[in-house]
């Protein structure tokens, strides 16, 4: 009920921002599934990408909010410290990347926070549009970081070219 709400939170901005905090909080442990359920960077970043994905399927609601709030801020809305939920998302995935640095899986060089940054653009891009209608097949979230570890570019030739 409306007392018992305002009992709790205060006021509807206070209850925005919670439900907001909630949303993105929820997202934390997918990291540390995806850090358990494989050995190698590929197979944990293809799991958090596969759980993200359940995600949108199973929850759209808590999805649609969270992003829904990156892409098209309703200027109506309570101000929200986004960044600070955007850079904890973020510096939890560039700490799986790391890992997979460090184990010479990834190059030496890579600035992991940049491809946290460049992995989560393209998940959370096409998690809107599922959100919006557009189809996902089963082999989406694997195909977007193959595409992030391999690249575009096509492969060498036999003879070097």
């Amino acid at each position: 009920t409306k007392p018992a709400l305002y009992y709790h939170f205060g006021s509807k901005e206070e209850l925005f921002k919670e439900a907001v905090r909630t949303c993105f909080l929820s997202n934390e442990p997918l990291v540390e599934q995806a850090r358990a359920a494989a050995d190698d960077i590929r197979g944990q970043l293809v799991a958090f990408a596969d759980a993200l994905f359940e995600r949108v399927t199973r929850n759209p609601v808590r999805m649609k909010l969270v992003l829904s709030m990156q892409n098209v801020a309703d200027k109506a809305q309570p101000d929200v410290e986004l960044h600070a939920h955007h850079q904890r998302g973020i510096d939890l995935v560039a700490g799986l990347i790391a890992e997979g640095r460090d184990r010479g899986e990834l190059r030496a060089d890579l600035d992991v926070h940049e491809a946290a940054l460049i992995l989560l653009g393209a998940l959370h891009t096409r998690a809107w549009l599922a959100l919006k209608g557009v189809s996902v097949a089963p082999s989406t979230p694997a195909h977007i970081v193959d595409l992030l570890l391999t690249g575009f570019q096509a492969p060498p030739t036999p003879d070097g070219d």
